[in-house]
């Protein structure tokens, strides 16, 4: 006769409590993991938002004074109107103060467009 190999109901209850502390456990740093993935994202599509800025004044001449990203991406200097990875808005500009920002409006999100 063979034997075989059961679980007990209290087994199975440890092994829940297990699985589901190693979750919570795990859940917080997931969060922290998902917002500094948006924050470099947000960071990268900046940088590209002032390196369109810089080649349009280069190429063009003249200053880019326009609050959207729409001129650039009308002429070329992006391929399309990036958007916040956070709220899903589009970026803008303000060039009386010359930055770049995200709409989030979090900390680190605005970036000098002359350095």
């Amino acid at each position: 006769m063979k034997k075989r190999l059961r679980l007990t109901v209290i087994e199975l209850w440890l092994l829940l409590i297990m699985l589901g502390s190693i979750i919570l456990t795990i859940w917080p740093q997931l969060e922290v993991v998902k917002e500094a993935r948006d924050k470099q994202e947000c960071v990268a599509n900046l940088l590209s938002i002032i390196m369109a800025i810089r080649l349009y004044e280069a190429k063009e001449g003249v200053e880019y004074n326009d609050r959207a990203i729409k001129g650039l991406v009308s002429k070329g200097y992006l391929s399309e109107e990036l958007i916040c990875p956070a709220t899903g808005d589009y970026y803008r500009i303000d060039p009386e103060d010359d930055l770049a920002f995200c709409p989030s409006g979090r900390p680190g999100h605005r970036w000098p467009l002359q350095e």
